[in-house]
């Protein structure tokens, strides 16, 4: 789900009415798929994006109107040139986009204040937006559905069979197998947050990466004046943790953590390691040389770590681009955990990364 829930509840707090854009589906080429969403407020301000170009402008005029007007609607867009109703694009496919009118009643503002609590909280849950009398969009009703078994009387036996048997982990849904009933299920899916552990030279290039692709960070090292504020203005947090000893006492990790491991030396990198192995994280990476990390792995095996254990951690870390100053190492590792969240199949090449990390930039 790409909507910034608490933009949105700021908005609706403020009073202003808003317009949620979705991208229900595509036929052909389109510049975004299924599920890519846009918040768009009454004057055509946006935060997010369905494409670009002319189906984003068409998508805004649309949206401002459905505020203007009060109602909702499902818009679509031709992209292909020489063909009635085109709108000028080359991509040659289609869009569907649902304009969901959003306005600021005490209602709205609960809904909202609901999703940002299960999203906080880690609740597993999906935004169902069912498209009632016609599937037009012209009557949207908005629940949030748990996927942990609590029952939900207010979903319609129509919505309820849809969801039967789903999880959060299928993904955005569009189902509209008929044409009077449509339903989107959008799964909830927490931030996610990326750990670095090792505050040098790598450690502030990534801070600058993620936050400019937009995602958390916290900070951690074992040296006083690394992890500050100044240092690294962007994070959520920051610690100090002398011998990196107990450091998730300090730290929580989920499932949708990621653990990136690039410390000042070996020794911390398999004591970060080890202790990493025991949490949920979806990712786990550590820089270094192939005779490091073998030595690393032999300690961690006769420590009782099984072989797909540390198998399943990224090292080399960092897409195979021949990556050697620490932006250009950095830019690899973020690039690695764009692929892992999107769930692609890891490459395989030639990562060698063991640039110094020692003094603070």
């Amino acid at each position: 789900m790409e909507i910034d829930i608490e933009k949105c509840l700021d908005m609706l707090v403020r009073g202003e009415k808003l317009a949620l854009a979705t991208v229900l589906k595509v036929e052909g080429s389109a510049p975004r798929g299924p599920g890519a969403k846009m918040t768009i407020d009454a004057t055509g301000n946006i935060t997010g994006t369905v494409g670009g170009g002319m189906v984003e402008f068409l998508t805004i005029k649309a949206a401002k109107k459905a505020i203007s007007e009060g109602r909702s609607n499902v818009s679509r867009f031709d992209l292909s040139l020489g063909k009635d109703h085109s709108i000028g694009m080359i991509c040659g496919g289609s869009m569907e986009v649902l304009i969901d009118f959003v306005d600021a009643s005490p209602n709205n503002r609960h809904f909202f204040e609901e999703l940002r609590d299960c999203t906080s909280t880690h609740i597993p849950v999906s935004l169902i937006t069912a498209l009632e009398n016609g599937g037009d969009g012209s009557n949207v009703r908005r629940s949030i559905f748990r996927h942990d078994g609590t029952p939900d009387e207010t979903l319609p036996p129509w919505v309820l069979k849809a969801l039967d048997g789903g999880s959060e982990s299928q993904g955005f849904r569009f189902m509209d197998e008929d044409p009077d009933r449509r339903i989107i299920i959008d799964p909830i899916v927490p931030p996610t947050h990326v750990h670095i552990f090792g505050a040098g030279h790598i450690g502030l290039k990534l801070g600058e990466l993620f936050n400019f692709v937009g995602l958390n960070t916290t900070i951690a090292d074992d040296r006083e004046g690394f992890a500050t504020p100044e240092r690294y203005p962007h994070a959520i947090h920051l610690h100090t943790i002398p011998g990196y000893k107990d450091i998730f006492d300090k730290i929580h990790i989920h499932k949708n953590s990621c653990i990136i491991i690039t410390t000042q030396s070996a020794g911390n990198d398999k004591l970060v390691l080890e202790q990493s192995l025991r949490t949920p994280a979806s990712y786990i990476g550590m820089i270094g040389s192939k005779t490091k990390i073998n030595a690393i792995f032999s300690s961690l095996t006769e420590a009782g770590y099984s072989p797909s254990k540390l198998a399943s951690v990224r090292t080399p870390i960092g897409l195979p681009i021949h990556a050697e100053t620490p932006a250009e190492i950095a830019v690899s590792i973020v690039g690695e955990i764009i692929q892992n969240l999107r769930g692609l199949p890891r490459l395989t090449g030639n990562t060698r990364h063991s640039m110094p990390d020692q003094t603070p930039a």
